[in-house]
């Protein structure tokens, strides 16, 4: 997968995890700053942050994710939030 081009800019800006197929491997870049900070606390309770990787589990009907020893599943709206990229150490 590639990043998206931001239209006015013309920079790269990362995917988020709607954006990738199940049983890919991820490293979240960043929760965009959107979030409520109440959600950002709980994502980051259960250690959905910077650095952390993850595997997309599937897209349909919630984005579920396994995140170190738990399973997660995020509503599309929140996950369109967590901006990840391809963890390159997991190929």
């Amino acid at each position: 997968m590639k990043h998206r081009r931001n239209a006015v800019s013309g920079k790269l800006k990362p995917t988020s995890l709607v954006d990738f197929p199940q049983g890919t491997q991820l490293t979240v870049l960043k929760l965009a700053h959107e979030l409520a900070p109440e959600l950002r606390s709980h994502l980051s309770a259960w250690g959905l942050m910077p650095g952390t990787r993850l595997t997309i589990l599937g897209q349909r009907p919630l984005t579920r994710l396994a995140v170190e020893h738990a399973e997660l599943a995020l509503e599309h709206g929140v996950a369109a939030q967590v901006h990840a990229e391809i963890d390159r150490s997991a190929q």
